[in-house]
């Protein structure tokens, strides 16, 4: 069975549940600051919603809503006149259903500010920008929990009013170093993002044990069981313009050197509005010498590409560095290059 506009009858029926609630389903944050009700009930409300669109199932599949009415109604008895669902015992409903992987996110956060396992909360009446970090509960050995690490790059160019838009493969160097291959067409130029993250192996378990443990650390740091927060997921986003200045005459100018790499979010779904990363002037040289091919070139020599390598690491000890090189060699300070380009910073 089918209903308007084709959603399944599932779908319907969760979407009729959610447009009840006050935030109609509608929830990015457990809390807004500058909303009119109380902290508590926002909190109720939003992880209400992020619950109910766990356990109801918003497809057809009829063995699937049968599971999870079943869940609803676990521990039932004749002897109980009704069943207290609090939002705990929904959630656990939802664990148990291996469908609870929500996790809560805040797009504009200093780089290098937090760490996956810090347990922390927002004084009340405060935005994010004021979470307090209590500790570490993996780092502490109170959660044991696998981590995930991903880098992932892209570069893009405008192509006939339209971007243009590729994915980038990474080769890895120990401990930590992600390198990128990175061409640049004669006179083009380039937007190159790179996105490290890290983020715990599965979020289930996480929920998991601020459900067992919330209380007791809670009391421990003196602070209410509901403001706890636990990082799942931290990441950086390195944002890179390249410019091609072959046919320039420029000479080679080495990087500026100590020069921190800045960091945002913007991957996860807000601008990104920390400073500059990479070299914050010029960095150019003369193209590799190719044979008939000096200086300016020849008027009917065939420009070739540049190929650069970019390495990269979440690591705040680490420099972002380009090279001409793929191997990757630790050092202080960005290796010469002989092609005549442009990096900078772009967010």
């Amino acid at each position: 069975m089918v209903c308007a506009r084709n959603y399944g009858l599932a779908h319907s029926i969760r979407d009729i549940y959610l447009k009840i609630l006050p935030n109609r389903g509608y929830t990015r944050h457990p809390y807004d600051p500058e909303d009119d009700s109380s902290i508590a009930m926002q909190h109720r409300i939003n992880h209400l919603t992020v619950l109910i669109r766990s356990l109801l199932p918003g497809s057809s599949d009829a063995s699937a809503v049968s599971e999870r009415l079943q869940l609803l109604l676990e521990g039932d008895s004749e002897e109980e006149e009704t069943v207290t669902l609090s939002v705990s015992r929904l959630r656990r409903m939802a664990i148990s259903a291996d469908n609870h992987d929500h996790v809560w996110s805040q797009g504009i956060v200093t780089p290098y500010q937090y760490n996956v396992g810090d347990l922390g909360y927002v004084p009340e009446g405060k935005s994010f920008e004021s979470f307090v970090v209590l500790c570490n509960v993996i780092t502490d050995g109170k959660l044991s929990l696998g981590l995930d690490h991903l880098a992932t790059g892209w570069q893009s160019t405008w192509v006939n009013g339209f971007i243009n838009r590729q994915r980038l493969d990474s080769f890895l160097y120990p401990p930590n170093i992600s390198g990128w291959q990175v061409v640049l067409p004669p006179g083009g130029q380039q937007d190159i993002q790179i996105v490290h993250e890290a983020s715990v192996s599965s979020v289930s378990l996480a929920w998991g044990f601020l459900l067992d443990e919330g209380k007791k650390l809670a009391r421990t740091h003196n602070v209410d069981p509901q403001d706890l927060i636990l990082v799942t997921r931290v990441g950086t986003d390195q944002r890179f313009n390249l410019k091609d200045l072959g046919a320039l005459g420029f000479h080679h100018i080495h990087p500026a050197a100590n020069q921190r790499p800045g960091f945002g979010n913007s991957a996860f779904g807000h601008p990104n509005t920390r400073p500059g990363f990479g070299f914050p002037g010029p960095q150019m040289g003369g193209r590799p010498q190719h044979p008939g091919h000096f200086g300016m070139g020849f008027p009917h020599q065939q420009p070739m590409p540049v190929i650069l390598y970019l390495f990269t690491s979440p690591e705040k000890s680490h420099e972002s560095v380009w090279s001409e090189s793929p191997m990757y060699q630790p050092s202080s300070q960005a290796p010469p290059t002989r092609a005549k380009f442009i990096s900078s910073f772009r967010g």
